[in-house]
């Protein structure tokens, strides 16, 4: 994932490949996409603890020291309501650029 957002990145800077309506939701895709990676190595490098006695479930994770969020239903699905985007701005972009990008 992260290789498409530098990918993506690097090709928003350059003009000639958008139309200039795609411009302002490009900025779009790329702040959700960094979202969407920010979002995964709190999963991915943190822990879930169910906490038995206030009855929720926490995803404990470091960000700027140790940080704690309730994994709930609303939590989930601001999270899961910016992928649908992403994954269709990607999927529009990758018969375009596919074979041309090379990410370093």
């Amino acid at each position: 994932m992260f290789q498409k957002w530098k990918a993506l990145r690097m090709l928003s800077k350059e003009d000639q490949y958008w139309f200039v309506e795609d411009i302002p939701k490009i900025s779009e895709c790329l702040r959700d996409l960094k979202d969407a990676i920010n979002e995964r190595n709190k999963f991915a490098h943190g822990t879930i603890v169910i906490d038995e006695e206030k009855m929720k479930v926490v995803l404990r994770y470091n960000e700027c020291g140790q940080q704690e969020v309730v994994l709930d239903e609303e939590m989930m699905e601001s999270v899961m309501s910016r992928m649908p985007s992403v994954y269709s701005w990607l999927e529009y972009l990758h018969p375009q650029f596919s074979h041309s990008i090379v990410t370093r």
